[in-house]
């Protein structure tokens, strides 16, 4: 109650002793809990009604066990019960999470937190099998003889997705590709090409030492009169792994989608990526016939920028203690040990080799876990080259015992059918033995 300048707090007497009344007046005026910020591990959310996303993909973060910041206009928050305290409270953000805010009028409100996470990739593109008896034979809609193939099996683990060639709305000249599967955006035009089909201009050449590869990607960042290309000022050169999920697993060549990105070059495009071997080397796609291998850093190759990234991703696993291995961001299912050695945790014994036919049987009989195996595309066998390593180039905490030699996938190469596609993990590089030579095998499941 007011009287004059002064405030009167209302009492009452109840037989339990002095009650505190707050005017309802005062309550209206009490403002509404309201998260004004939201971030996991310094990536910013987008805040929409009652609903939260945050975009973790590319970022190494592990979303099994992240820690949110954010600011509200008061009040208590809480995620199943339990208070959160913001940049100290670890939460698993592998399902959405309901934020619980509890306002001072006692009216509380719930925001839902939706993350995007991880090394996102698509399917290899690959929609038919190879013929004959030996799967070697011309391709053809499948099934074939020989099943358990890559085109057996299609949008595994998600179907390719692209938009674009996108023309910017104020920088009329500047065109870009969104990959809707990754999050990634690329300059439509290989370096050196412009235009809507990429038809102007000539792809340059550009090396790692002396670095012009780089740079030539950052020089984006300044066009426009300092505006950046297409409005963006995070463009740079693509890790191995960004780079790689443009491989498109047709005849070939180029090995790219030529309606997202005309005017690919079919040859050797450069990664920022090191070659853990040899740090005077570093890592590049043919997207003639989409090898993944290193060159020394002085060989002149072509660039293609990407924006919007944080360079090379780690990968997190969680050993189930079941002879298998859960990829937590990309969803899948590993076999721990290689065709041959013991299910044990040192993944005993000695490895077995078999050809190509022989690896996908194998995995489409094998019996581990209750779940149904198939032969890697080479997209999923290639996720897991650990590109810091070497000898073999794979987190061995997880895959002990990994022989640094070719493993076999289910990607025929199809401009010599065979051939199939395969991951030699000495160092990582991708290219395809032939299906009568004797690889080793490591099975793959769909998750979770």
């Amino acid at each position: 109650m007011r009287f004059g300048n002064y405030c009167i707090i209302m009492m009452s007497w109840a037989t339990s002793g002095c009650q505190l009344e707050t005017p309802d007046a005062l309550l209206d005026r009490t403002p509404p809990f309201v998260l004004t910020q939201f971030a996991i591990e310094g990536r910013t959310a987008v805040i929409s009604g009652n609903s939260i996303s945050v975009d973790l993909r590319w970022s190494g973060v592990n979303h099994r066990s992240a820690i949110a910041t954010f600011s509200s206009t008061g009040g208590k928050v809480t995620v199943d019960g339990v208070s959160q305290k913001s940049g100290v409270t670890v939460n698993d953000f592998g399902t959405p999470k309901n934020y619980v805010a509890a306002g001072f009028d006692g009216v509380s409100r719930t925001y839902t937190v939706t993350v995007q996470s991880g090394y996102p990739f698509a399917d290899t593109g690959q929609t038919l099998c190879s013929s004959g008896a030996s799967g070697d034979g011309a391709m053809a809609a499948c099934p074939q003889a020989v099943t358990g193939q890559d085109g057996d099996y299609s949008d595994l683990p998600r179907a390719r997705s692209f938009t674009g060639p996108i023309q910017h709305s104020i920088f009329t000249s500047d065109y870009t590709t969104a990959d809707n599967v990754t999050g990634l955006v690329w300059k439509t035009c290989s370096e050196g090409l412009s235009g809507a089909t990429c038809a102007s201009g000539s792809a340059g050449t550009y090396t790692l030492s002396p670095d012009t590869a780089t740079p030539v990607c950052a020089g984006l960042n300044m066009a426009n009169s300092g505006a950046g290309y297409a409005g963006r000022k995070d463009w740079q050169l693509p890790s191995i792994q960004e780079l790689a999920t443009l491989i498109y697993q047709t005849s070939g060549p180029p090995a790219s989608d030529s309606t997202y990105f005309p005017g690919t070059v079919s040859n050797y495009y450069w990664s920022a990526t090191v070659n853990a071997q040899s740090s005077t080397s570093g890592w590049l796609v043919s997207f003639q016939w989409g090898y993944v291998e290193p060159s020394t850093k002085g060989s002149p190759y072509h660039v293609r920028c990407v924006a919007g990234t944080a360079g090379a991703y780690k990968l997190s696993f969680l050993d189930k203690g079941d002879g298998t291995i859960a990829e937590v961001d990309t969803g899948v299912v590993w076999q721990k040990c290689g065709m041959g050695q013991n299910n044990d945790a040192a993944c005993s014994g000695t490895l077995s080799t078999v050809n190509w036919v022989g690896a996908l049987s194998y995995c489409q009989g094998l019996s581990l876990a209750g779940r149904s195996w198939r032969l890697p595309n080479e997209n999923e066998l290639r996720s897991i080259v650990e590109y810091s390593n070497y000898t073999p180039a794979i987190d061995t905490t997880y895959f002990p015992a990994t022989a640094a030699a070719d493993y076999w996938s289910s990607t025929t190469f199809g401009a010599a059918t065979n051939q199939a596609r395969g991951v030699n993990f000495f160092s990582g590089s991708a290219t395809p033995p032939l299906k009568s030579s004797n690889n080793r095998v490591r099975c793959v499941a769909t998750g979770p």
